[in-house]
């Protein structure tokens, strides 16, 4: 660790669409197959139900043990860039827009009174 010479896997991945999708067909083909199988009902209004009844099918594998770990052409950009994972209700609430008294407010139906250092979210009005 006093090196220095060690890099942090952030778990952020980029890959080009066909190269994922190979990954997965070589690498964890049970899950290729769910997608492949219902190809046809991504990106149209089904998607939402689709995807919600493959998930529940897969096999529970993080992306880094089923394609990272084994892949050959993984590679580690260096880079330095400020990162939160938002992980808890503090972190999202410290990353968001704040009024005039510290309220974080997400909706355009929200009514705010007498209130300060409050997250608030209220869906929008169909």
């Amino acid at each position: 660790m006093k090196s220095g010479d060690f890099l942090w896997n952030s778990g952020i991945f980029t890959w080009r669409s066909k190269t994922i999708l190979a990954a997965f067909e070589k690498l964890l083909p049970e899950i290729h197959d769910l997608f492949i199988g219902e190809k046809e009902k991504l990106n149209t209004p089904q998607e939402k139900e689709i995807i919600e009844d493959i998930y529940a099918k897969c096999p529970s594998i993080s992306i880094d043990f089923g394609v990272m770990e084994k892949a050959s052409n993984v590679y580690v950009l260096p880079s330095s860039f400020y990162w939160s994972d938002l992980g808890t209700w503090t972190s999202a609430y410290e990353n968001m827009k704040k009024d005039y008294f510290g309220n974080a407010v997400v909706g355009n139906d929200a009514m705010v009174f007498d209130t300060q250092n409050c997250m608030i979210h209220v869906p929008d009005k169909n």
